[in-house]
């Protein structure tokens, strides 16, 4: 489906798959249609949120899963949100290998990946990829280009997340 289809299709397959399965609701929305990107971009894009929605299911005891995709300007942006138990994340990262691969997955597009959780308040993540593979980060409403210095600074001094 993914390579026939595309991104937002391939998810929504994924999606319908997972909620035969499970008893969890998924809501997912997508401005896209039946636009195409470099198959490095969506298939990357497709493993981190197949892989979001089976740590929700695996880990976190959530009822419900919020999925967005959305196309803006010359970025692509992922937002996911669970309304499981939560975690530390500085805890995490050190056990098993899920979030780590994301991680290593959006910087092989040289994206961010931004991840909050906290433990009884669910986890959010957000991913930004912009199409011609500089770093982008989308902050509300506004877009802010960042070189890869600025944003480690930056999260660094965000990382009580």
């Amino acid at each position: 489906i993914l390579n026939n289809f595309g991104l937002a299709r391939g998810i929504r397959n994924f999606i319908d798959r997972i909620g035969d399965m499970h008893n969890i609701r998924i809501n997912f929305t997508t401005s896209l249609r039946q636009e195409r990107f470099d198959s490095n971009i969506e298939v990357i894009l497709y493993r981190v949120a197949c892989e979001l929605i089976n740590n929700s299911l695996k880990h976190a005891k959530c009822k419900n899963i919020s999925l967005a995709l959305e196309l803006h300007k010359d970025c692509l942006v992922l937002d996911y949100e669970d309304d499981g138990r939560g975690f530390l994340y500085t805890e995490v990262m050190d056990y098993g290998m899920g979030l780590s691969n994301i991680k290593s997955r959006v910087s092989s597009l040289n994206g961010i990946f931004d991840i909050k959780s906290n433990p009884g308040k669910g986890m959010s993540a957000h991913i930004v990829v912009r199409i011609d593979s500089s770093i982008a980060h989308l902050s509300g409403s506004d877009y802010e280009l960042l070189n890869t210095e600025d944003y480690d600074t930056k999260k660094s001094k965000d990382s009580s997340r």
